[in-house]
């Protein structure tokens, strides 16, 4: 069945299929990289880059649907126990996710070096590295403008928001 969806330009194609919260079926098709014969497998892994996006963003509106949260709940209410800035605590989850929170395009140094680290010498699990590296952004630095007022492309209120 997967091998129909495959495309010219497109060397494979991994799925799994939940019913029910049951997984039902799994597979993977095609090739690890064109031009090379190596077959995929389920152990294969993908960067998935920027879909990490709507991944986060569909996650948060199944939870705003099923009313764990709103979109305008504030990182101050959500992630008190991350002790933020004052600056950050009125910034909203609809914010973080249309990119007007004032969160920067680019992590400070010192917040990618730490990150750098962390992942390099596999001191903490990936879930703990997004805790650190959030919490430095919310006590270590403040919105580059103010919540609200303007579009900036980043992928920090994606990690904030995740």
């Amino acid at each position: 069945m997967l091998e129909s969806h495959l495309a010219e330009e497109v060397p494979s194609l991994s799925a799994v299929a939940i019913v029910e919260g049951e997984i039902r079926g799994v597979g993977a098709v095609g090739v690890r990289k064109l031009g090379d014969e190596t077959k995929v497998t389920m152990d294969d892994k993908y960067d998935v880059g920027s879909c990490t996006k709507s991944f986060t963003a569909t996650l948060a509106g199944a939870l705003v649907e099923d009313g764990f949260i709103a979109w305008d709940s504030t990182i101050g209410d959500v992630l008190r126990d991350l002790e933020p800035k004052k600056a950050w605590r009125a910034v909203t989850l609809r914010q973080l996710l249309t990119m007007t929170a004032g969160v920067s395009a680019v992590a400070p140094e010192k917040i990618a070096d730490q990150a750098d680290d962390d992942y390099c010498k596999g001191k903490f699990t990936p879930r703990e590295q997004r805790e650190r590296a959030v919490r430095s952004l919310l006590q270590d630095t403040k919105p580059e403008h103010d919540p609200g007022t303007y579009y900036e492309y980043t992928n920090l209120g994606y990690m904030i928001a995740g």
